[in-house]
């Protein structure tokens, strides 16, 4: 079954290193992968992180720097909302394995793609070395954030943001702290996968698969469910089959894990540029 959906023949001849992601999976050999192992980790780094307020950046540290060239738009807030936010539905995806011990075919995947982004929005923000690179990204979000703003207004009958100013007064400030024109064009979430890949040592095209297999089962398309469920034939009629779609546990595991990692080393990077230079 499912033979003829369109792209289904990539998650059925994968390499070994991907063998999670095939429909009739083989239990992982990695014990780095084994669900305590991950599920400890989130919570271990969820129970540091969750409630701390992330340190301020210190004088002359390049995280302040950044922070004073945007106003009061600040880097670092950016960074500790979006690592905020992928540890959150991390908790929940362990929280519902865990605390519920249960699991539902698509749900914990839509936790999964909501972690993933934010994670990704998080190092990508700040993971540049060069402080206009940094900059540059921050007024990128702030642009799309205002500009997604914009469009509710528009559905509420109004012609301004929350602020109670015009998108075209906030684009013109956006476009006073912006290092080039690039800062104030919309973004998209497989520029930020992409591009978190890389200041984490991992491949980009590997982040944008389980990105657009989290994003697939999220929306409930068939190819990302027949290429990813686990999958039961609980019957046949008039040549039609009956199945019962489940996620395994291990499954999830790949994609928290990549997700936590990406979560610890945008929080190190953040506390790495809070620090200002030592004599």
């Amino acid at each position: 079954m499912g033979e003829d959906v369109p792209g289904l023949q990539l998650f059925t001849e994968l390499s070994a290193s991907d063998r999670w992601l095939r429909t009739r999976h083989e239990p992982t050999a990695d014990d780095r992968l084994r669900p305590g192992r991950v599920l400890a980790r989130v919570a271990e780094h969820y129970a540091a992180t969750a409630e701390v307020v992330p340190p301020r950046p210190e004088p002359g540290s390049p995280l302040a720097e950044d922070d004073a060239a945007l106003g009061i738009y600040v880097l670092s807030h950016g960074v500790a909302l979006a690592h905020g936010v992928a540890m959150d539905h991390l908790e929940a995806i362990r929280g519902t394995i865990q605390d519920a011990q249960r699991t539902h075919p698509w749900a914990e995947h839509t936790l999964a793609r909501a972690a993933l982004e934010s994670a990704c929005t998080a190092l990508w923000l700040i993971g540049p070395d060069d402080p206009a690179e940094r900059r540059h990204r921050r007024v990128r979000q702030l642009y799309n954030n205002s500009d997604e703003g914009r469009k509710a207004s528009k559905l509420l009958g109004g012609d301004k943001l929350q602020s109670g100013r015009t998108f075209d007064e906030v684009l013109e400030e956006f476009r006073s702290l912006a290092p080039d024109s690039r800062s104030v064009k919309s973004w998209t979430y497989r520029d930020v996968v992409r591009g978190a890949a890389q200041h984490c040592g991992s491949d980009s095209d590997l982040f944008e698969l389980l990105w657009r297999i989290q994003s697939g089962l999220a929306h409930g398309k068939s190819w990302a469910t027949l290429a990813t469920l686990e999958q039961e034939v609980t019957g046949t009629a008039d040549g039609v089959a009956e199945v019962r779609f489940t996620t395994d546990v291990e499954q999830l595991m790949p994609v928290v894990a990549i997700t936590l990692n990406t979560c610890v080393a945008a929080w190190g990077r953040y506390l790495e540029l809070a620090r200002a230079p030592r004599p």
